[in-house]
């Protein structure tokens, strides 16, 4: 049963109540800020037995080699029988994005409890760059991107509530600095100083930019000459 709370915009897939009685962990969800637009891909029909969230996110600032974001959110339980309908699921819906999506960052984030994922490599952009242990000594949770070079290694923070796996953080290598409106207070000008510049501007010839060869030479000649 997939949710969507557009209130505090975030988005939500897990089980039925009855399944969720009968099993420990599971179930996958996504919370984006507020200010990030988030919608669910329609586009990508996920099987009913597979655990599997797809988004996408955009914003005015993101970076313009990535107009918008595309994430799923993954949990495979432990010794899964349908572990290949989960890799030919994410292989099929890699390909899609590859086709339709050609501008999209792609993260592919959750739980894999140890399933081989390198056929979902070949042949793609994508990389998983999760390379410690995420719970005790063992690498269960990874992060598939094509967007490698666009962050600094994962942090590995400690467990959050009853979870037994730790938290990774993943932050960009450059930060968008934040633009502040900064107040200025400005003499006006005076009707006498606009009809002295008017009588000014009709004295000039401007052959000296109309000359120049090309658009920065008339750029760097008008500075030097008339700044």
């Amino acid at each position: 049963m997939a949710e969507c709370q557009c209130t505090y915009n975030w988005l939500r897939l897990i089980d039925s109540p009855m399944q969720l009685q009968q099993k420990r962990g599971g179930g996958v969800i996504i919370y984006v800020k507020d200010n990030i637009k988030a919608e669910v891909m329609k586009d990508i029909v996920v099987p009913a037995d597979l655990e599997v969230l797809w988004i996408m996110l955009s914003h005015p600032k993101f970076p313009r080699a990535v107009p918008y974001l595309i994430v799923a959110a993954v949990y495979i339980p432990p010794d899964s029988p349908i572990r290949d309908s989960y890799i030919d699921h994410l292989t099929g819906s890699i390909d899609f994005i590859n086709t339709y999506k050609k501008q999209a960052g792609l993260m592919i984030i959750g739980d894999f409890n140890r399933t081989d994922t390198r056929s979902i490599l070949l042949g793609t952009s994508l990389k998983q760059i999760i390379n410690s242990p995420t719970r005790e000594h063992v690498i269960l949770d990874l992060v598939i991107t094509n967007m490698s070079e666009l962050y600094l290694e994962p942090q590995y923070l400690p467990a959050v509530g009853r979870s037994d796996h730790c938290v990774i953080s993943l932050q960009p290598k450059v930060r968008i600095p934040i633009n502040r409106m900064v107040a200025k207070t400005i003499q006006p000008i005076t009707d006498s100083k606009l009809n002295e510049f008017g009588r000014w501007i009709q004295t000039q010839t401007w052959s000296d930019i109309v000359d120049a060869v090309d658009i920065q030479l008339k750029a760097d000649t008008f500075l030097q000459n008339y700044e």
